[in-house]
């Protein structure tokens, strides 16, 4: 019983290291708005880790929109929120509870997130909610999981902008390292099929105006999700 009622503390992995020294050197102004940031190979050097956590990292700080990576030029920092690395512990705090935790999480915070999206997003937000959902489609018909989950965190991204509410965007960057995690074990081709119509459902009541349409598609979408990933939890 006491087991059950203290927890157990929860080992932090050393992407989550990377990726809160980077948004520290960030803040303090080591790395610069617009600025190249280090390769993969001298990240690994700096901080005495694999390649490999260091891409994880990025890809991370990608999602979020902190990284931008550019072909053939580098990957360059994009902004450093106010208090992005003290967002990004709160997301590691948020890994140690269970999927039913995130999914009530999710639909009090996308559910609510959605509705001011439909009464204040503009036209370009809206526009960047379907350019977000038909990069993932792109991403779909070529089966890269990994694009796929971060192109389905661009299109959630891109809601949240267009709820206009700063706090609720940062939220969700809090949960975006939980998201791509647990979204990249179960992948499915069903699941992003799914997912697809779902927001183009949700995109189609924004720009309506319908706010309650939009809550209803939001919340079907999470239920959908929190499904999918509990039978794969079960299914390992």
């Amino acid at each position: 019983m006491e087991k059950e009622i203290i927890g157990k503390i929860k080992q932090t992995t050393i992407c989550e290291k990377i990726v809160a020294k980077i948004l520290d050197l960030g803040e303090q102004g080591v790395y610069q708005p617009g600025g190249l940031v280090p390769t993969e190979r001298d990240f690994s050097e700096m901080f005495g880790v694999g390649r490999s956590s260091v891409r994880e990292a990025l890809r991370v700080l990608q999602s979020m929109e902190i990284v931008e990576k550019r072909a053939g030029s580098g990957s360059y920092l994009t902004d450093i929120p106010v208090g992005a690395a003290r967002i990004f512990n709160t997301s590691q705090m948020i890994e140690a509870f269970n999927v039913l935790d995130m999914s009530e999480a999710r639909q009090a915070l996308e559910v609510q997130t959605v509705a001011l999206a439909a009464r204040r997003a503009s036209g370009d937000q809206i526009e960047a909610m379907a350019e977000a959902n038909a990069r993932l489609e792109e991403a779909v018909e070529r089966g890269d999981k990994e694009e796929i989950v971060e192109c389905d965190f661009r299109v959630h991204k891109a809601i949240a902008e267009g709820s206009q509410n700063v706090f609720m965007c940062s939220m969700l960057d809090a949960l975006a390292v939980v998201l791509l995690k647990s979204n990249i074990e179960v992948m499915s081709e069903d699941k992003t099929k799914a997912a697809l119509e779902y927001h183009r459902r949700i995109i189609d009541r924004i720009q309506a105006g319908d706010e309650e349409g939009a809550r209803e598609a939001m919340a079907g979408h999470i239920r959908d999700v929190k499904e999918r990933v509990t039978k794969g939890i079960k299914n390992k």
